[in-house]
């Protein structure tokens, strides 16, 4: 066998996901370039059964570290990968023909440190970046708004992160990815390749790694996020990027999530991240919509006139002359992401 130019690393965290679509998907013959795939058993045993629904064709590694985060299962597979570039598949999910193929074509021919795919979740692709004209590749995390981006598969060059000392950070339950792909959006090169296409299969059923979380947990990749020492070096306009997904994402549009969903949102972990995200980027939330503006002070201004002005028609509205102006405003975002998706459904625009 080749020596791999991608390894495919698949954590598993529990026994009734259906692995062997995601194993499969991932195989050289599918995807054109010489992967290896590892799938981390995280906290399960690795028996019989369960190796067989693997396949023997992708290696098999345990993280047995108790810890119910998906950091500890993605650094053991990064630790394990030799190969040029590095790909999470999460085994609810999994790749496109060819995916793997076109990402280390345009990794290649860009020099790209971050290589993302298009996303298709459920048959229907998601609106970010916000990149609407198919040639363009190499991307600028500000004015295509990568931070945008929740789910963020993407192929990765292996010295990129072990020169930076990138890993995944220990003892937070969600947000893991988050830690590590906003710092590369803001530091390294990354690019897109529209055609490599990564399908994300939620059929209805919860997420892997998805459960409620207690106060004191709901916010902590925000808070490592907003605290490293790389945010204050940045520039401007990708420090005001960052701040405003995370006032839009991570506090507002998650306070009505948590509240939709009958769960009371952490108050005082709420006002503490979002005066340090201020803080951090006081130019931010001039470019939220009303109805994130509204959300962020939910907690100030109970009422009807309050779930009024939260709902869907007030997220495409300015709070101020700045997101009216300016071309990152709600409106304007929203258009550009529904340019994207039109694009992306149109024939010929994509070659999954």
């Amino acid at each position: 066998m080749s020596e791999p130019l991608v390894d495919v690393v698949v954590p598993l965290h529990r026994r009734d996901r259906d692995i062997s679509t995601a194993v499969r998907s991932a195989h050289p013959d599918l995807q054109g370039v010489a992967t290896r795939v590892t799938v981390v058993l995280h906290d399960l045993e690795a028996d019989r059964a369960l190796r067989d629904r693997i396949g023997p064709d992708a290696r098999v590694l345990e993280c047995r570290d108790g810890i119910p985060s998906p950091s500890g299962p993605r650094n053991v597979g990064l630790a394990a990968a030799t190969a040029p570039f590095v790909f999470f598949l999460d085994s609810d999910d999994s790749l496109a023909p060819a995916c793997l193929a076109r990402l280390h074509e345009v990794a290649r021919d860009t020099s790209a440190d971050v290589v993302l795919p298009s996303i298709r979740r459920d048959g229907r692709y998601v609106g970010t970046p916000l990149v609407v004209s198919r040639r363009a590749r190499i991307l600028d995390p500000a004015a295509h708004q990568l931070f945008l981006r929740s789910h963020v598969p993407a192929l990765l060059r292996r010295s990129a992160l072990d020169d930076a000392g990138i890993r995944y950070p220990g003892g937070i339950r969600s947000g893991e990815d988050f830690v590590v792909m906003s710092r590369l959006f803001a530091t390294a090169r990354a690019a897109l390749a529209f055609d490599a296409v990564y399908e994300v299969h939620d059929s209805g059923d919860a997420r892997a790694s998805v459960s409620p979380l207690p106060p004191g947990e709901q916010l902590a990749a925000v808070r490592l996020v907003l605290g490293s020492p790389w945010v204050s070096a940045l520039p401007d306009d990708r420090t005001t990027a960052l701040v405003r997904r995370i006032l839009a994402v991570n506090l507002a549009s998650g306070w009505r999530t948590k509240r939709g969903l009958g769960q009371e949102p952490a108050a005082d972990e709420h006002r503490e991240v979002r005066e340090l995200a201020r803080a951090t980027g006081p130019r931010a939330e001039g470019l939220l919509s009303v109805r994130d503006r509204v959300s962020l002070r939910f907690e100030l201004a109970p009422g009807l006139a309050s779930r009024l002005l939260q709902s869907r028609p007030f997220g495409l509205i300015p709070s101020s002359w700045r997101g009216l102006a300016s071309g990152r405003g709600p409106f304007v975002t929203e258009l550009r992401s529904f340019l994207v998706r039109h694009r992306r459904r149109r024939p010929g625009a994509s070659a999954p």
